[in-house]
């Protein structure tokens, strides 16, 4: 574990070479995930670091456990950085949900749709999508909220407002 948070710390601030370099020393070890989790929960000044290898173990057909997800959402709310919150949000379509794990972080995703970043509100947009599927009754508020969003919002907002309308149109 320190050598994973020491290669955090180097990788910290540079591109992304090194952080998909820790990722591929470590991702064979059976504890790497839970180590990452862990750092993402205890240490604030690699958060992002540790949140974004997470998010490309995800994005690279990696999976998390159920226990790991919750671990991973539990996160969101503790996130101090902008780039953090948008690289759990990414992942919360991609993840193993319960309708149990949704309904505890709905409240926080449905904030960060006003976030003053529009990239984090456009992933809050994906995720609070996401949620929507598991908790059926709050569609037709964020129909209404995913209508506004083509009228005000940048275009990176519009685009995930408009796959959603999308889907609950075909519902």
């Amino acid at each position: 574990m320190s050598d994973l948070i020491s290669e955090l710390i180097d990788a910290k601030n540079k591109s992304i070479e090194p952080l998909s370099a820790i990722y591929q020393h470590h991702k064979g070890s059976t504890d790497f995930i839970s180590n990452l989790l862990e750092v993402l929960l205890s240490n604030q000044n690699l958060n992002k670091e540790a949140s974004w290898i997470i998010k490309h173990h995800i994005e690279s057909r990696g999976a998390l456990t159920l226990d790991e997800s919750k671990k991973l959402i539990q996160a969101l709310g503790k996130m101090n950085n902008w780039e953090s919150q948008l690289h759990i949000l990414q992942c919360i379509p991609k993840i193993t949900l319960s309708k149990k794990l949704v309904e505890n972080i709905e409240a926080e995703v449905y904030a960060l749709l006003k976030s003053e970043r529009p990239f984090v509100r456009a992933g809050a947009f994906e995720a609070y999508d996401t949620i929507v599927q598991f908790i059926p009754e709050l569609e037709n508020e964020f129909r209404i909220i995913c209508e506004e969003a083509l009228i005000k919002e940048t275009a990176s907002v519009k685009v995930k407002a408009r796959r959603a309308l999308k889907r609950i149109m075909k519902v």
